[in-house]
């Protein structure tokens, strides 16, 4: 049987970018009457682009930082090539969509940022500092990021950028330390005598004790950003949806930059005292004197200033005349390019003027093509594309829609690949495409003979590039389609484990539910059967306990992903191990080339209440859920169908979790009284950590707490900060289990956040942390009393708890299960198991 691989759609809908890829939709070509927004803001970008040589960098801390109205002018009204440096990926941060902490958050993150930046039009690069969470200080944050080694990393990649000037919109206010260690480091390599003297431009200080060099107005409008900079900042912000919900505009969004240099040249502007490629006059003057050629340098600045800056001029079709005569530059440019008399310092200034001029020609008067669509006609499932393994080949068609005035060639395709999958363009017969006419691009692709497609897959962004050639034109021109995304699949059968790998037992036995997750490709079907390999006494059987065994895994063809249900049995434990114990399902049978997966169980001595019935709502994460369940607790998970309808007196303990109120939830609002009172006639309310504005009153119009309960923005960041039990004896901390300072080691990232601040005497105070400083001599701050508080509602029990129990849990750690099993077992409950 011919094993596949499978390549998503490689292009969709790919548009002419100017330099970074900013995507330029020329619904009608320049110089006719009705002008689209969307062309002219792609022809002003490019020939403002090839008006500037200044290469800027900006740098930032975390993904969703305030950086965007700031690269948005940088770019769109000074031309400048922008590249935005940021130090961490977020993945220490909280997830607003999901349950994936860590790696897996890194990882969506990342794709959020990259979206951003396509947005922005500017290059994008990481540091790769650990993001940790919230840290109280800077040298907290270097002491993790080991402080030269992080100096190093930063000054080789500035080094190997050259920017003309480096702006950070951190300062001396922040608050997190995060942000204060980029700051510190930024004042480090402003001030290295070894190093070049860089212009370095960060946030003034907010206690007015310095004086700013520059001050930016954000509150500002035009062609470019329709509604304000500052809008289409807010409009980019929204990308980050992992990190929402988002402050109002008004609040996330400043009004103004002020900046102050702390570099050694302390400039007093951004642009005022650059050298330009312009100031070096002289020189190219001389080379195309020689070469019987000249360059009007003024046109270009004309051709930008003719074009219309406002939403009300787009409709007149602006002057023709001076975009011509700035095209007409191309020429001499070129000249000077292939001069070996160009001094080396020149030639990347002068390279990225051609280039935007290229664009400008392609997108203003000269081809007018603004369209590449993807043919899915050659897709065999949805929108991809089969890549046969077995000759490394594929076949693949786009659309190009030529709008201009002429005539066009496109000569050769080829795909700009950053990730290295080794896709290329094996061959891309020549295609001609009239003037106002559609053509297709046939292109057979191949995957490089020294890449070998990985296990689990790849995801990917890549381009691809278009050489055309035209009779009225001495010169070709290069366009890239937009960025194109590429998942490439594995040519096996595939098993994933689902919801976790991992799994908290307790240490006398019990049952596992879970799915695995079956994927094949879908040119051929499946018959197998399903074995395990554990340790002894471990078993597995249907999820319903029905069924025979062995379990038999069929799929059609057609058919390319299936779940089956099971549980584990795993028996009691005559002694705990000492590191997880690995479970290893196989898929057996021909064709299944050995499809297999692996799940780890810890046993966790803990005692578990009997006959305990818990229902919780669900917020972004479902860890604790999938922690209840695993060590054996009945938890069901309540549907906004449920909130409404459910008789909440079917359970005996109901959990709020983590941020289920995020984005005043219209299911979940209303029914809080709902919950109060199910509380009060008897029954056990557990309501996790929420943020400050998905809890307040004054916010969501109601309170999910019996008595006044106000929450704040303080934390403990350190996972190791001491842990005092207030009440040991109290339930919480001693039924079903004993909560001891052994519970409290080995802690990751947190102990807690968003701390209540304001609360009524009723709530008993359970626990109190003590953050700790880095230094003798950073203030010591006080200890927190209100991270687990616990009252009587009527004739029920309430609690709030703000300790960070999914990171711990999805850690696999014994004392936090313990700990969640205590907290949703209702005061008085006697039973065991």
């Amino acid at each position: 049987m011919r094993k596949a691989l499978t390549i998503a759609t490689l292009l969709q809908v790919c548009t002419v970018a100017p330099i970074h890829g900013q995507t330029a939709l020329a619904d009608s070509s320049y110089g006719q009457s009705q002008a689209s927004t969307d062309g002219l803001l792609a022809l002003r970008q490019a020939l403002l682009d090839a008006t500037s040589d200044t290469r800027v960098v900006v740098v930032a801390t975390h993904p969703d930082d305030p950086y965007r109205t700031l690269c948005l002018l940088l770019r769109r009204r000074w031309g400048c090539d922008v590249t935005l440096l940021l130090a961490t990926r977020g993945e220490g941060g909280q997830n607003a969509i999901g349950p994936e902490q860590g790696e897996d958050l890194a990882r969506i993150r990342t794709a959020e940022t990259v979206r951003a930046a396509s947005a922005l039009d500017v290059r994008l690069r990481f540091l790769d500092f650990a993001d940790f969470g919230y840290s109280r200080s800077a040298a907290e944050a270097l002491d993790v990021w080991r402080g030269d080694q992080a100096y190093e990393t930063l000054r080789d990649r500035v080094r190997e950028l050259d920017p003309d000037f480096v702006v950070t919109i951190h300062g001396p206010q922040e608050t997190h330390g995060q942000k204060h260690a980029v700051v510190d480091l930024l004042e480090r390599l402003a001030t290295d005598a070894g190093e070049k003297p860089y212009r370095i431009f960060r946030n003034v200080a907010e206690d007015e004790t310095e004086s700013p060099s520059v001050v930016i107005d954000y509150d500002v409008s035009d062609l470019t950003a329709i509604g304000g900079y500052r809008a289409e900042s807010y409009r980019i912000l929204e990308f980050h949806r992992t990190q929402a919900p988002h402050a109002p505009l008004e609040e996330a969004i400043p009004r103004r930059l002020a900046l102050v240099d702390i570099g050694r040249m302390h400039g007093t502007s951004l642009f005022g005292e650059l050298r330009t490629l312009w100031d070096e006059r002289a020189v190219l003057d001389s080379i195309l004197e020689s070469e019987g050629s000249s360059f009007d340098f003024v046109t270009l600045r004309e051709a930008v200033d003719a074009l219309p800056r406002s939403p009300e001029l787009v409709r007149a079709a602006p002057s023709r005349q001076p975009v011509v005569r700035a095209l007409e530059c191309l020429e001499p440019l070129r000249i000077l390019a292939a001069s070996a008399r160009l001094p080396a310092r020149l030639s990347s200034r002068l390279e990225r003027r051609i280039e935007a001029l290229e664009h400008a020609a392609l997108i203003g008067s000269t081809l007018g093509i603004h369209s590449v669509r993807g043919d899915r006609s050659s897709a065999t499932s949805g929108d991809d594309c089969v890549v046969d393994t077995a000759t490394r080949h594929a076949t693949a068609s786009f659309e190009i829609h030529n709008g201009g005035p002429f005539d066009v060639i496109c000569k050769r395709v080829h795909v700009v690949d950053p990730r290295g999958l080794g896709l290329k363009v094996e061959s891309a017969p020549p295609c001609s495409i009239a003037a106002g006419s559609r053509a297709v691009v046939d292109v057979e692709l191949s995957l490089d003979d020294d890449f070998a497609v990985p296990a689990v897959g790849v995801d990917a962004l890549f381009e691809f590039a278009l050489e055309l050639h035209s009779t009225e034109l001495a010169w070709p021109v290069t366009i890239r389609a937009a960025v194109a995304r590429s998942i490439v699949r594995p040519p096996t059968v595939r098993m994933i484990a689902l919801p976790e790998a991992r799994f908290l037992v307790p240490e006398n036995g019990g049952r596992v539910r879970l799915s695995l997750e079956v994927s094949k490709p879908g040119d051929r079907g499946l018959a197998a059967t399903l074995a395990m390999a554990g340790p002894p006494g471990v078993r597995f059987l249907p999820a319903g306990f029905s069924g025979d065994l062995p379990i038999k895994v069929e799929m059609e063809r057609v058919s390319e992903r299936r779940r089956i249900p099971i549980q584990l049995v795993v028996p009691a434990w005559t002694r705990l191990p000492s590191r997880p114990r690995e479970v290893r399902f196989e898929l057996r049978g021909q064709g299944v080339d050995g499809a297999s997966c692996r799940i780890e169980i810890v046993p966790v001595r803990i005692r578990l209440p009997a006959g305990l019935r818990v229902g919780i709502v669900r917020g972004p994460d479902t860890t604790i859920e999938e922690s209840l369940a695993s060590l054996g607790v009945d938890v069901r998970a309540l549907d906004p169908r449920d909130l409404a309808r459910a008789n909440l007196d079917d359970f005996d303990t109901i959990v709020i979790d983590s941020r289920a109120l995020l984005r005043r939830r219209e299911d979940l609002v209303p029914t809080i009284p709902q919950f109060l009172d199910y509380s009060r006639r008897g029954r056990h309310l557990v309501v996790l950590y929420h943020k400050p504005v998905e809890f307040s009153r004054a916010e969501i119009g109601t309170l999910l707490a019996p008595f006044p309960l106000d929450l704040g923005n303080e934390r403990v960041t350190r996972e190791d900060a001491p842990v005092e039990m207030l009440e040991p004896e109290h339930p919480l901390l001693s039924w079903p289990n004993r909560i001891d300072a052994r519970d409290w080691d080995g802690w990751v990232q947190e102990r807690g956040l968003y701390f209540p601040e304001n609360y009524d005497a009723r709530y008993v105070e359970l626990l109190s942390i003590r953050e700790l400083t880095m230094g003798d001599h950073d203030p010591q701050p006080e200890a927190q009393r209100s991270s687990l508080l616990f009252t009587k509602a009527g004739r029920g029990s309430y609690v709030y708890c703000a300790l960070v129990l999914h990171r711990q849990l999805r850690n696999l750690h014994p004392g936090a299960a313990r700990l969640l099993v205590n907290l949703v077992t209702p005061p008085g409950w006697e039973r065991l198991r």
